[in-house]
């Protein structure tokens, strides 16, 4: 069984968020992810349309995108709008990435189990709830009165009235390239008023033949008659500016073209494993448009005269593999890696990294398959859609591949390591790891050190060596030895699901957190409010509906009754054999044997 990832690009996450347009337009998200939002809205927008925002993440950070419309559908109460962010900030980045890692951590318990587990997911998820709303409750009963800042004011700063020119009324400039005309206006000293031919005449004067603004001229005279003031930059004419001919080019949608964005003059902590040359897309993304060309036009300045328009030069790309025409949009027609190489634009389908993964590639996260001529450097993530072959060993820090992993050496921990494989897993040896994959394990030589959780079977060659290890392994184990003459204990569990398992090993953490909570409260009695009483009502039955979540997960965590420890060379103490309910301790060494479950006697055999 393969994890079930979506089809989308980036994981999208429910979450109410304004979103606030021009005109006063405000909407709400139902939900948001790396690569856009879908918004409720009054009114709807035309498709492919270019729009930009703002968002209001968290109470004082705010991100302005700019966005392109996807899809519009008609609702109830308006319309549902989906929005791919077109361009982004790199602060924009940053504060986006942290609040998509909060809502991340909000629905980890959902992202594991292939079991339908929404209703007892909503059980958990309203209970944590109840953890982030103690502290506020209890600080709003011991705080009587709220403490409000004073606005300061602002003092009106008064100005120098500007000096009068006694002779001159009117003084005419016009700019250097002779497509604007501005006057400064002058109050005379007997209070007399320009008159439209005196105007004319210097205009005529001045050579200027373009559309006169009688408007502004007589705005500007009547405010120099009232306030004795002079009026200085009146726009009074303006020629024609030419416009630009732009032949019909392609434009690759702006985040594919990023480079290392690394700020500078900053003290910001730059992480250099995030920064990679690679970018993935997926099928049918949108990676690039094709913008029609736009006829020129000539221009005319104030003193009559024709300006020829300019031809802007661009870049002829060509559309190469993978890349598919839709109306003026150049569509992924695969998941892959894009690339702009000698003017023409393509995706590859398989990543292929010539060396390591480490500092020269940065993180990696691509939606096909990868192929790694050497190993994976300590400290570096690894996020493949695929299948992921590495000739080299494997430092695991973390690493997620959605299908199979053939690891031609061996696999290392380092740092808190965890290794997720949708798929099976195959390689010479395994240390120092945790490791949860879905299909069978495979290893040549050695699991040493580790916890290794599977939906399948952990198997090695037949000189194979299983040591200080956990294993949860639903179908069985087979092995070459257990152990070694120094000593050390493995302990394996066949027959049981490890989601299951790990997912109730989790709420029993919430309740100890919860019954916490309630000890905290009952300290505090003499501030006891009404908020307080019912949160610890609700808390209270929060407990009961995580008790009964655990009953009902306890009967689907023993799923194989069949499964079966086969070693076929020695058994070194200390072995602790697990066959779903049941459990027996070795604390002797035992030659080869198989190991499962009597059901009848409620034991475990060796044969």
């Amino acid at each position: 069984m393969e994890f079930d990832i979506s089809k989308r690009r980036f994981c999208r996450y429910s979450c109410e968020i304004g979103v606030e347009f021009d005109e006063n337009l405000l909407a709400f998200t139902q939900d948001i992810s790396l690569g856009g939002i879908c918004i409720e809205c009054p009114q709807t927008f035309e498709i492919n349309k270019i729009v930009k925002f703002k968002m209001h993440l968290e109470k004082n950070d705010n991100i302005s995108p700019i966005g392109k419309i996807r899809w519009s559908k008609e609702i109830d109460s308006g319309f549902l709008i989906g929005i791919e962010f077109w361009e982004l900030t790199y602060r924009d980045k940053l504060l986006l990435k942290s609040k998509i890692k909060k809502l991340n951590l909000q629905q980890e318990m959902q992202n594991i189990s292939h079991h339908s587990m929404s209703e007892m997911d909503h059980k958990v998820r309203e209970v944590e709830s109840f953890l982030s709303e103690v502290d506020f409750f209890i600080q709003e009963a011991e705080n009587d009165v709220l403490k409000m800042e004073a606005m300061e004011s602002i003092d009106d700063t008064a100005k120098n009235p500007d000096k009068i020119n006694d002779t001159e009324q009117m003084f005419i400039r016009i700019s250097e390239d002779k497509l604007l005309v501005t006057a400064d206006f002058y109050p005379s000293a007997d209070q007399k008023i320009l008159s439209d031919n005196e105007i004319y005449e210097l205009i005529a004067l001045n050579n200027i033949k373009s559309k006169i603004i009688w408007e502004n001229i007589n705005t500007a005279l009547e405010k120099v008659s009232k306030t004795n003031k002079t009026i200085s930059n009146v726009i009074i004419s303006a020629g024609e500016k030419p416009i630009e001919q732009i032949p019909q080019y392609i434009k690759i949608k702006p985040a594919l073209l990023e480079k290392n964005n690394i700020p500078k003059n900053t003290d910001e902590v730059i992480d250099y494993h995030e920064i990679s040359p690679y970018k993935s897309v997926v099928k049918g993304e949108e990676v690039a448009m094709i913008i029609p060309e736009q006829a020129g036009k000539n221009g005319k300045d104030v003193e009559g005269n024709d300006i020829p328009f300019h031809t802007k030069k661009v870049e002829n790309l060509k559309i190469g593999k993978n890349l598919a025409i839709n109306d003026k949009s150049i569509l992924s027609t695969c998941h892959g890696n894009f690339h702009v190489e000698s003017n023409e634009i393509f995706v590859n389908e398989c990543l292929h990294i010539k060396g390591d993964i480490d500092y020269s590639t940065g993180n990696i996260k691509f939606l096909g398959d990868i192929v790694v001529e050497g190993g994976v450097r300590e400290g570096f993530k690894v996020i493949c859609g695929g299948s992921m072959l590495c000739k080299k060993t494997i430092e695991v820090s973390d690493i997620f591949i959605q299908n199979d992993l053939v690891c031609q050496s061996g696999i290392i921990g380092r740092k808190d390591p965890l290794l997720r494989v949708g798929g099976s897993i195959h390689g010479k040896f395994i240390e120092k790891c945790k490791i949860e994959c879905r299909k069978e394990i495979v290893v040549e030589k050695s699991i040493v050190n580790s916890q290794i959780y599977t939906l399948d079977k952990v198997i090695t060659g037949s000189t194979g060596r299983l040591q200080n290890c956990e294993i949860i392994a639903q179908n069985g184990v087979k092995c070459g030895q257990i152990g070694s003459t120094g000593g050390s204990e493995t302990q394996i569990m066949l027959g049981v699901n490890f989601i299951i398992n790990k997912r109730i090993l989790m709420i029993k953490n919430k309740s100890e957190k919860l019954i916490s909570i309630i000890e905290n409260i009952e300290k505090k009695r003499d501030n006891e409010t009404r908020k307080i009483i019912d949160l610890k009502n609700k808390i209270f039955k929060g407990l009961s509906n995580l008790e009964e979540l655990v009953e009902h997960l306890l009967r689907q965590l023993h799923t194989n009754e069949n499964a079966c420890l086969q070693v076929d060379g020695r058994v070194y103490p200390v072995l602790t054999v697990s066959v779903c309910h049941v459990t027996e301790q070795y604390t002797s060494e035992l030659p080869g044997s198989e190991f499962t479950l009597n059901k009848l006697k409620g034991c475990i055999e060796r044969h």
